[in-house]
């Protein structure tokens, strides 16, 4: 996905920018929950994930002559829907992956920021 992001922004000379969203999960484990699972790991793991995402997109980017910019987004898990619509309100155009991203979120990125959106 960023592969055709970069492009995108190539092609149309924009300043492309990366939003990473943080969820908060309130830790909920016990003693026994974290010998079935390591919801920490978990966690820990899914941040390195997204780390590694907007580094890669800032790598490409840059060979592509492209600006970009990170923008770090932070809410709680019954709020995701609201804050991406709101933080889309920002943008000319926004871009969301179709296979990772839930309808509920690309129903409110395209009905509540009244913007553009291309899945």
């Amino acid at each position: 996905m960023i592969v055709n992001d970069v492009a995108l922004a190539h092609q149309m000379q924009a300043t492309l920018t990366v939003c990473a969203v943080e969820i908060a999960i309130p830790d909920v484990s016990n003693a026994l929950s974290s010998l079935i699972i390591d919801a920490a790991k978990m966690a820990r793991d899914a941040e390195g994930r997204q780390s590694q995402s907007c580094l890669g997109a800032d790598g490409m980017a840059v060979a592509a002559c492209v600006d970009v910019r990170t923008r770090e987004l932070k809410t709680t898990e019954p709020f995701v829907v609201e804050v991406l619509a709101e933080a889309s309100r920002a943008y000319d155009l926004v871009l969301l992956e179709a296979a990772r991203i839930s309808r509920p979120i690309v129903e409110a990125v395209l009905f509540v920021s009244g913007r553009p959106l291309i899945l």
